[in-house]
């Protein structure tokens, strides 16, 4: 299930695909918003694009200030190089030797001595701006006036044809009664308009979600950004607008701190409807705009459209809206009821059923109900009508719709087709929302069919469209997606950091489903890092989101993590205990069919070491489901693992079927694409050889496993391979080399219990009795109830020759 991992085609989440924003302009700062940003002694001015430090003042070129001002407004975390070079030159294929000489020339600038103390290199991956920053905002009158957006590439007829609007536009203000004037400088905060509050009767609860829509909708149309809808029913789910009213700015501040909300109230009273639409400011309202109509939705709009204009916007004089039942149809779906959608959809009248927008919503709502014969039909239908010329962007939305239902087919060369369409389409248009979906579709797709390289560029061009549409929910299961992509590539250093970002967005947006996957994956990767104190720190967030998340594969994915992190912590009573809750043992199944058996087995046959019964259940689920390779288990690290606790059984008791064993995790790993699959298919030869007395084998197979696995460059394969051969090279009585093998995981001593283990063996061995006890004061500190073995406790006997080890300071590095 990639797809409801990376946040692609989620049920309830229907893709409006509004377009939002312009897609996508350079980063040229806020414009009409004059920020002053200080740090260490230096101020950088947005106006006048200055960075005074002291008495002196420098111009910086644009490219520099655009960079260096992306870089500080995103210092929450690491931005990645294409990203820059996407945000800053507007492509992701620009030079990347350009982004490095003007990294270069910022830091000379900022730092004397050229160093990355305010521009940290993060390696692999890009950079981040680490200095404390103070930042100063004015809507000054004095600001600069913002600079006119560039022009898509269109062919010259479309000036005259705007030219000729206008000279009606101003013929046919002659005409009509004044009106106010724009102000000079339109505003240029982000809007977040909350779900309305309605004084009526319950008949028109449907109002709170669709007045939002319908004023997110009429102010984008103005020319006002906007913050998506499904961004604000997200951040607002399950708050009251009163009561919860902290809850939500402080879920404001964390997710769009830069923005202005909007407030819609509306009132029934003796057959009319007043409605207000409010600019909020510290709680009050410091622009505001009534107007009153038996239609509430003529009401609102009249109200919507007065607020547009005090922001400095003209709004459009066409009716953009939806009618009252689409718009009905809409608010249901934010609210994630697409049965109550669904209803509505079928009372729509005759007339309204040509509108292409209900055909749209027809087959969204369709698909949602996982009927996808009929879905994929509508879609075509739907496409078949529309025009590229005519409705480009709805018309990408029907692709991005027909894309999910190809997606739910496993059809992935027909998905990347209609996203590929999508995107050639959205590139002239004003819908980076809807740009950055098609973008993840098609990213989604390329993982599927293992085009990683290529997977990973469309989700970091997905992040910018997705930003400059102020979609951070999209952003945030951008950011999920693309760590999703470097962690499959063993990148788990980068993958950190897009989880944490996208785990500290998720939680503000409050989606409890990505927020619980954002939590695994970070889990996993702590793990993986041998980080298990980091991963002990989340613990808590993730039991809670385990309880508040609906039953799912997802929701049974964490129940076994949190198991995996209490054992690597040492907590082996909770790990019996939840083991006991998921896979009770006197259940006639019993984890036979969890959908995450093959793990839980393996936990069982650490805890229990080799009981028959967990031994029996590792060994049935090492056999595939059925003979349809698609049905086979996710191989890599877990499998591997698996393979050699079995492999590590039979070599104690029956030497010809440790062979037979050995042969299938062979013929496994021959048709396992993972990366780190071949370290523990060598590592199973290595001990079979070690087992058998041929030292040659052994010790040719464990070099060629720990130099796959520092290829790999995760910690916790090089410690898989660290452990057993440590051990053989000891009791080989090669106590120098082991000492070297050993300096290999040193640095995670510290925090993982298994590594400081291996310290505690070489000490042991060597009889030296400082070194020993502190290495055996290590061990303790991080065992929790593991116990350490009898013959590493007790004090060592001799001491070892100068010669059998090098000092630690001075071990060779490999």
């Amino acid at each position: 299930m990639v797809a409801r991992r990376l946040g692609y085609a989620r049920p309830g989440l229907p893709a409006s695909g509004c377009p939002i924003g312009r897609y996508y302009a350079p980063h040229n700062g806020s414009i009409g918003m004059r920020k002053i940003y200080r740090f260490a002694g230096s101020t950088l001015d947005s106006a006048t694009r200055e960075l005074v430090h002291g008495t002196q003042r420098q111009l910086l070129p644009p490219r520099m200030f655009e960079c260096l001002s992306w870089l500080i407004e995103h210092r929450d975390r690491a931005v990645g190089r294409d990203e820059l070079l996407a945000a800053v030159w507007g492509q992701v294929d620009a030079d990347a030797n350009v982004l490095v000489q003007v990294i270069a020339r910022l830091r000379r600038l900022i730092d004397a001595d050229g160093a990355d103390s305010a521009i940290r290199t993060v390696p692999r991956f890009g950079y981040r701006w680490v200095l404390p920053t103070q930042i100063d905002s004015s809507e000054a009158a004095d600001a600069v006036a913002p600079a006119a957006p560039v022009p898509p590439p269109r062919a010259n007829w479309l000036y005259l044809r705007w030219a000729l609007l206008l000279v009606l536009a101003l013929l046919f203000a002659v005409q009509q009664p004044p009106r106010p004037a724009p102000s000079a400088q339109a505003y240029s905060l982000r809007a977040l308009v909350l779900p309305a509050r309605i004084d009526a009767s319950a008949d028109h609860a449907w109002l709170r979600l669709g007045l939002m829509a319908l004023a997110i909708e009429r102010l984008r149309t103005a020319g006002q950004a906007v913050v998506p809808a499904d961004n604000v029913v997200a951040l607002t789910r399950g708050l009251d607008l009163v009561s919860g009213a902290a809850a939500i700015d402080a879920n404001i501040a964390e997710a769009w701190p830069h923005s202005g909300v909007v407030q819609l109230s509306a009132q029934q009273r003796e057959g009319h409807w007043r409605v207000q639409a409010a600019l909020l400011r510290e709680g009050a309202a410091s622009l505001h705009s009534e107007a009153s109509h038996a239609d509430v939705l003529e009401a609102a709009r009249n109200a919507t459209d007065g607020l547009a204009r005090l922001l400095g916007h003209i709004p459009p004089t066409a009716d953009t809206a939806t009618g009252d039942g689409l718009l009905q149809v809409e608010a249901a779906a934010l609210a994630g009821h697409s049965d109550e959608a669904f209803a509505l959809l079928d009372r729509v009248d005759e007339a309204g059923r040509q509108n292409p927008e209900y055909r749209y919503q027809r087959a969204w709502s369709t698909f949602l109900a996982g009927q996808l014969d009929q879905a994929a039909t509508e879609f075509q239908g739907l496409l078949a009508q529309l025009s590229a010329a005519d409705a480009p962007v709805l018309r990408a939305r029907a692709l991005n719709g027909l894309a999910n239902v190809y997606y739910q087919r496993g059809d992935f060369a027909a998905q990347r087709a209609a996203a590929d369409e999508a995107i050639a389409l959205l590139q002239a248009e004003d819908a980076p929302v809807e740009l950055g979906r098609a973008l993840m579709g098609r990213a989604v797709a390329q993982v599927r069919q293992n085009a990683i390289d290529a997977a990973r560029r469309d989700f970091q061009l997905a992040r910018v469209a997705l930003e400059s549409g102020g979609d951070r929910l999209g952003m945030a299961r951008a950011d999920l997606a693309l760590g999703v992509v470097y962690k499959r590539q063993g990148r788990f250093g980068e993958a950190r950091a897009l989880f944490q970002g996208a785990l500290l967005n998720l939680g503000a947006l409050r989606d409890v489903h990505d927020e619980l996957l954002a939590c695994v994956h970070l889990l996993e990767t702590h793990l993986q890092l041998l980080e298990p104190a980091d991963a002990l720190a989340l613990e808590p967030r993730l039991r809670n989101l385990i309880e508040r998340a609906p039953d799912s594969a997802a929701r049974s994915l964490a129940q076994l993590t949190r198991l995996e992190v209490l054992q690597a912590n040492g907590r082996l009573g909770e790990v019996r205990a939840g083991l006991a809750l998921l896979c009770p043992v006197q259940a006639a199944q019993g984890c036979a069919q969890h959908p995450w058996r093959l793990q839980l087995a393996a936990l069982r046959v650490q805890l229990e070491g080799n009981a028959p019964v967990a031994l029996q259940e590792l060994a049935d689920s090492l056999q595939p489901a059925s003979a349809d390779a698609s049905a086979r288990k996710p191989g890599g690290r877990d499998q591997g693992r698996a393979w050699l606790l079995l492999l590590r059984e039979r070599l104690t008791r029956d030497a010809a079927d440790a062979e037979r064993v050995l042969a299938r995790m062979q013929a496994w790993a021959d048709a396992d694409p993972a990366p780190e699959t071949p370290v523990y298919a060598t590592l199973a030869r290595a001990e079979l050889a070690a087992a058998r007395g041929n030292a040659t084998a052994a010790r040719s197979a464990f070099e060629r496993a720990l130099a796959t696995a520092d290829a790999n460059q995760t910690p916790s394969d090089l410690l898989a391979i660290a452990q057993p051969y440590v051990a053989w090279l000891l009791a080989q009585g090669n106590a120098a080399e082991a000492g070297v093998v050993a300096g290999r995981v040193a640095a995670w001593a510290r925090a993982d219990f298994a590594a400081a283990l291996v310290q505690l063996r070489v000490q042991a061995a060597l009889g030296r009795p400082a070194a020993w006890q502190a290495a055996l004061l290590q061990a303790q500190a991080l065992a929790g109830e593991r116990a350490i073995p009898a013959e590493l406790s007790r004090p060592p006997q001799r001491a070892a020759a100068a010669a059998d080890l090098p000092t630690p300071s001075h071990t060779p590095a490999r």
